[in-house]
């Protein structure tokens, strides 16, 4: 089943043309920054701000494109942050569905499989110590306070905790949006599930 893992509107569309605008070295310096601030740590407000106009600097293009190429960009590292796909496909989708040139989408694929590695890796099954399980889910919410430009927003956000045998936990945060999500793919999964089981009786 192929799941709708990203919408993407006109306005997103006319980001993803500044996205291919910029050259190689300075798309990799703003991925590098929206990435860090997905989940920001805390830091001296004046210093982000800081950097965020050096950022607008070396960019080049006007304020308001700026921003859309800023939240263009986190929206998709976003979605493509909830799902666990082939990165075959992955890269597929980046280029056809999203129309990213290459080099783009070979950035892109590069810190999604460096950021996946680590939970795939956890959620693994080890045969040799006789599997990891999943043995408890922890959850709790949080409000999320980002400043773009001087423009403040508030994302409140759902933090899962999956506890597993092999006493390393892993955490996954989600907004509203990624949250629902994520249901229905367990959903769907829930569903296959019960139709395997009847076939079996």
């Amino acid at each position: 089943m192929s799941f709708n893992w990203i919408k993407i509107t006109e306005r997103a569309r006319e980001g993803i043309k500044i996205i291919n605008s910029i050259n190689h070295d300075v798309f990799c310096t703003v991925l590098d920054y929206v990435h860090k601030n997905m989940s920001p740590e805390e830091e001296d407000h004046d210093e982000r701000e800081n950097a965020l106009e050096e950022l607008e600097k070396l960019v080049g293009v006007p304020r308001p494109d700026f921003l859309l190429l800023i939240k263009t960009l986190s929206y998709i590292l976003k979605r493509t942050s909830t799902f666990v796909i082939k990165p075959t496909k992955l890269q597929s989708e980046l280029r056809e569905k999203l129309k990213l040139n290459n080099d783009k989408v070979d950035v892109i694929i590069k810190l999604w499989i460096k950021n996946t590695k680590p939970i795939l890796d956890n959620l693994q099954i080890d045969t040799n110590k006789g599997g990891n399980d999943l043995c408890d889910i922890a959850w709790k919410l949080k409000v999320q306070i980002s400043s773009h430009c001087q423009q403040k927003e508030k994302t409140s956000l759902a933090v899962l905790q999956l506890r597993t045998t092999n006493g390393v936990p892993v955490d996954l945060e989600m907004n509203h949006e990624e949250l629902v999500s994520l249901y229905n793919q367990l959903e769907f999964i829930q569903n296959e599930l019960d139709l395997l089981r009847s076939k079996e009786r």
